[in-house]
């Protein structure tokens, strides 16, 4: 199989060239939003942790706010597990690694706070955290004799084309 490092790498860039930015509210899943081939933060963010899951390498969304353009908006990331550690890319903003200007935060906590007027940044050191424990839940797989659901097989058949290369 493809190393965890090398699959996040080749995933990132498959969403980054293969979705198209797009503000939505629709959401859905990861085949929806890769036969859409179009959506926001969100979309980057969950269609590429269902491929990484698929390729067997654990991942987790990350919520919060990053810098972009001067300002701080909400935005959602992606952290995997490359077998040692969590790492966080970013598939939005094709980042191959993330750093100080995204800050894992509750979105609503910090609207609540700047429309307050009661958030103030007087400096921001960057420091290795200790990863955190993963937040997946157990995986029941289906019956043997039963075939993957629609879904798997879609997800599948683009892990599969990217482990090919």
């Amino acid at each position: 199989g493809t190393a965890p490092t090398e699959a996040a790498l080749r995933i990132n860039r498959w969403v980054h060239d293969h979705v198209r930015y797009e503000v939505t509210a629709r959401g859905g899943d990861a085949v929806d939003i890769a036969e859409r081939g179009s959506g926001d933060c969100t979309e980057y963010s969950l269609l590429t942790v269902a491929l990484l899951r698929a390729a067997g390498v654990p991942a987790e969304l990350r919520d919060g706010v990053a810098a972009g353009d001067g300002e701080l908006v909400a935005h959602q990331w992606v952290a995997f597990h490359d077998g040692r550690a969590w790492r966080e890319i970013d598939p939005t903003w094709d980042r191959t690694s993330v750093g100080a200007d995204h800050i894992e935060t509750s979105v609503f906590d910090f609207i609540a706070l700047v429309s307050l007027d009661r958030l103030t940044i007087a400096a921001v050191d960057a420091v290795t955290p200790a990863p955190p424990a993963p937040r997946v839940g157990p995986v029941v797989p289906p019956p043997r004799d039963s075939p993957p659901p629609a879904y798997e097989r879609s997800i599948a058949a683009i892990v599969a084309d990217l482990a090919a290369g």
